[in-house]
């Protein structure tokens, strides 16, 4: 039937919180990027922040992998989703749901991780949309 319309199915994702806080720390904050103290790069968005269409959202290259500690007396640790810091903290399993569902829309970096007691955790990404509005607005296109 022409002109019929499908209903859009979209997913919303998001972090939990807790009320006692994030259950882990970033060890080696200041060991990450020769500027120290940045999880993210200043201006990571290579072309400009007020620039449209935007270029690809940029992760740093880490001198060392993020270092995350996990403690329960923080609070609840990272399930699948968190976030630190404006980026997010991606488990194994929810990076292999992304990278299947919107290839070439993340980029990762490899964290390491271990409990308090210096046992081995989960593993643990950080992620980040990279091609966020690029194919959003047409510039090119007159106003309707």
């Amino acid at each position: 039937m022409a002109g019929k319309f499908e209903k859009m199915i979209y997913y919303e994702i998001g972090p939990t919180r807790s009320d006692r806080g994030d259950g882990w720390d970033l060890m080696n904050r200041d060991k990450l990027q020769s500027d120290g103290d940045r999880l993210k790069l200043k201006n990571a968005w290579p072309d400009g922040r007020g620039v449209l269409p935007r270029g690809h959202w940029t992760l740093p290259d880490y001198l060392e992998p993020p270092h995350f500690v996990f403690d329960r007396r923080l609070g609840r640790p990272p399930q699948d989703f968190g976030m630190r810091d404006g980026l997010f903290l991606i488990s194994a399993k929810m990076k292999s749901l992304l990278e299947e569902l919107a290839p070439d829309v993340w980029d990762y970096r490899p964290c390491s991780t271990s409990y308090r007691n210096g046992q081995p955790a989960p593993e643990l990404w950080i992620g980040s949309v990279v091609r966020a509005f690029k194919e959003a607005v047409d510039l090119g296109a007159p106003p309707e």
